[in-house]
């Protein structure tokens, strides 16, 4: 759990997963999407008549195209690293902070984001790579 200071004085609390619990949700809900749109589309099938029945049926229809192409993904992306983001770690304080520096001139420019504060520019005299 992270805590979050918002502008106007209040506080958030984000739980930000780790990279364990994020590949365990993204092979886990596909399944169960299909699985719930299965069951959706024959309790539709045996209880809704007429023009509701045609209204629903494409909505269950992209729900389970969705999981099948989000499966589709998670297998196409399993082996693939060539994703590797442009740049360098550094050490800040204990934690890893990923730089790519890039350009000339001044003042740099830095963008950053973290989940649930969304993004932050900031000013600074120069970048050293």
């Amino acid at each position: 759990m992270t805590t979050i200071d918002a502008p106007h004085g209040s506080r958030v609390k984000v739980w930000t997963p780790g990279s364990t619990a994020a590949r365990a949700v993204n092979w886990g809900w596909p399944p169960l999407m299909l699985a719930l749109t299965t069951w959706m589309f024959l309790q539709v099938r045996r209880s809704v008549t007429g023009k509701a029945r045609w209204v629903i049926t494409p909505v269950i229809a992209v729900l389970a195209l969705a999981s099948i192409g989000a499966t589709y993904e998670n297998i196409a992306l399993a082996g693939d690293t060539t994703y590797a983001a442009p740049g360098k770690l550094y050490d800040v304080g204990g934690h890893q902070v990923h730089l790519n520096c890039q350009g000339e001139g001044s003042p740099t420019v830095i963008l950053s984001g973290w989940a649930g504060a969304g993004l932050h520019a900031q000013m600074i005299s120069g970048c050293r790579a």
